[in-house]
């Protein structure tokens, strides 16, 4: 009869954790073996055991979604080859190594979505699904409300199009942007075309989903509720 294989090694194979981080989910107390925690050592004789790591059953994707409040100065990204701070700071997010939406520029802060559901990340970036992403802008100057109205029909810039989108004066030079795409410094870009230069950019919402009061670096699992309104939000319109 087979003496099975360490369990380490069963929760490797998935392809998400390495040995050594299944070791320590295991030495924490996070992975069970037909709804029992298994114990550092632990050999797995039978296919048919329900092995679960957080919860989550081994083989079954976790469509769990988080929302993250990315500070300034931190890159989109797991890793920079110019070495600069980048998701790979924040344990939490490496941890749970799952994508994400709603990538934001170096110099700009505020919501993303973390989750391992792919279908629901691309839709999220697709502009023909109409999800809407606020931000809230500060400039060096006040723009003209003619550059407000232009900016709302849509402008070119550097030969790209962008489409339509809903642009709010909060007070001089405070702005509230509404868009449903998210192009390359877009927000930046758009009132550059004005004369004006963005000092600060903090995306606020995206489709239901909102940063409220979440801290810089803060991650929090949003509800069932705004999951599905999230789905919702994707529908074709």
């Amino acid at each position: 009869m087979s003496e099975g294989i360490r369990l380490s090694k069963r929760v490797a194979q998935t392809g998400k954790y390495s040995r050594h981080e299944a070791d320590k989910l295991i030495s924490q107390g996070r992975v069970t073996v037909n709804g029992k925690i298994a114990l550092p050592g632990t050999k797995t004789n039978s296919e048919g055991e329900v092995i679960t790591v957080d919860g989550v059953t081994l083989g079954e994707k976790d469509f769990s979604i988080y929302k993250f409040h990315k500070p300034r100065k931190i890159l989109s990204s797991y890793s920079d080859p110019n070495g600069k701070a980048n998701l790979s700071g924040f344990p939490a997010l490496t941890e749970k190594k799952m994508g994400y939406s709603g990538r934001l520029d170096y110099d700009s802060e505020g919501l993303m979505l973390f989750t391992s559901d792919g279908e629901l990340i691309y839709k999220l970036q697709r502009s023909e699904f109409h999800v809407e992403k606020e931000y809230l802008v500060y400039t060096d100057k006040e723009i003209d409300n003619k550059y407000i109205d232009r900016i709302s029909a849509g402008i070119e810039s550097d030969g790209e199009r962008f489409l339509p989108c809903k642009v709010r004066r909060i007070s001089f030079n405070q702005y509230s942007v509404i868009l449903i795409e998210g192009k390359k410094r877009q927000v930046r870009r758009m009132f550059k075309y004005a004369g004006a230069e963005v000092k600060r950019l903090i995306r606020t919402r995206i489709g239901c989903v909102y940063l409220d009061g979440l801290p810089e670096g803060g991650l929090e699992k949003i509800t069932d509720e705004e999951i599905k309104e999230l789905w919702r939000c994707t529908e074709s319109k």
